[in-house]
């Protein structure tokens, strides 16, 4: 089970070496879009449901908004339940994310800029392997 700073290293050079790979073997994908979930996966890891702090150094100006919305989602389950796992938990956390904001945009009847399908879909691999690198660091 690896640390939370071993967490944050890990993620720290995906976020870099993914896009790096992906634009060096010339893959046609939104790179941008893959970078953008590598970056969301940094900060929205399946260890938001420990009662410490991990890898603070990496979210100290989101971290205290982190805790917050995760309070509910920290008092459910155990740590390394579902929630944990590649894909399935970070759908879990892109809908207990994605449900509260999207009834927020409602409320306010506020305009989102259009985002491509495509575009989601490729942000949503490249959180997903964020998560994926973490589970992989948690059973090594």
């Amino acid at each position: 089970m690896a640390s939370g700073r071993v967490h944050a290293a890990i993620a720290t050079i995906a976020l870099v070496a993914v896009p790096v790979a992906l634009w060096a073997y010339r893959v046609e994908v939104p790179i941008g879009a893959v970078a953008v979930g590598l970056l969301v996966g940094l900060f929205v890891t399946p260890d938001l449901d420990l009662p410490m702090r991990t890898h603070e150094e990496r979210r100290r100006m989101i971290g205290p908004l982190l805790r917050v919305l995760f309070w509910p989602y920290s008092r459910r389950g155990t740590h390394r339940d579902w929630r944990h796992w590649p894909l399935l938990g970070t759908l879990f956390r892109v809908l207990y994310l994605g449900l509260p904001f999207m009834a927020a945009i409602v409320l306010l009847s506020a305009t989102v800029p259009s985002v491509p399908p495509e575009w989601i879909a490729w942000a949503f691999v490249g959180w997903c392997v964020q998560d994926a690198l973490h589970w992989v660091a948690d059973v090594l």
